[in-house]
């Protein structure tokens, strides 16, 4: 009886044995112990684990045409004097009396003769207070001065004015922060911003 006994217990050990190390033939998921309710300890079988996908790579966007650009060309504190052209294309800008000026496309004039005015060559915009100062602006406005002479009351101190060249490959920005008329002086103090346009193809 004995023997038996211990030979049962022996046969029983080893079937454990041979599962533990090989397997029953059949393919189990892994449990995992968790907790329950009563403090106990519980397994369940865990979810096969899934590959998550990676997301989309982002497309490179691209500026506006001209958003961003670094000015050409910057001066200030140029003055004009009367009865003097400036050149917009002088490195440095500087007033050149009408008479020993040459000819220019892109120029700025300040004229007595029809009463303390400035005209320029090219398509004029007056920019309404309040507007940015930049290229943007510049560029994209297109209410333009149809007159011939800006008067000085139509582009006080603290006014601004772009110049679009006509084939628009020049963008100038002319700011104006004074103007000097007395007994032996009459000119005009301008701030000015060049940047390149975006000539039609």
């Amino acid at each position: 009886m004995g023997t038996a006994l211990l030979l049962g217990i022996v046969q029983g050990l080893g079937s454990s044995l041979v599962d533990a190390v090989f397997g029953d033939g059949e393919d189990k998921p892994a449990a995992s112990a968790t907790p329950d309710s009563s403090g106990g300890v519980s397994s369940s079988s865990a979810a096969p684990a899934t590959k998550s996908a990676s997301p989309p790579a982002a497309s490179p966007t691209s500026s506006p045409p001209g958003a961003g650009l670094e000015p050409l060309y910057q001066q200030q504190g140029v003055r004009l004097s009367a009865d003097s052209v400036l050149d917009f294309e002088d490195r440095p800008m500087r007033s050149t009396p009408k008479q020993n000026a040459l000819t220019s496309p892109w120029e700025l004039i300040h004229d007595l003769n029809s009463g303390s005015t400035l005209s320029a060559r090219g398509q004029v915009a007056i920019l309404r207070p309040g507007q940015s100062r930049t290229f943007e602006t510049c560029s994209s406005e297109d209410r333009y001065f149809l007159g011939e002479y800006m008067r000085s009351t139509q582009i006080p101190v603290g006014s601004a004015f772009c110049v679009t060249s006509e084939d628009r490959g020049l963008i100038t920005l002319v700011q104006v922060k004074s103007w000097t008329q007395n007994e032996t002086s009459n000119y005009v103090t301008l701030d000015i911003t060049q940047w390149a346009g975006t000539p039609p193809t």
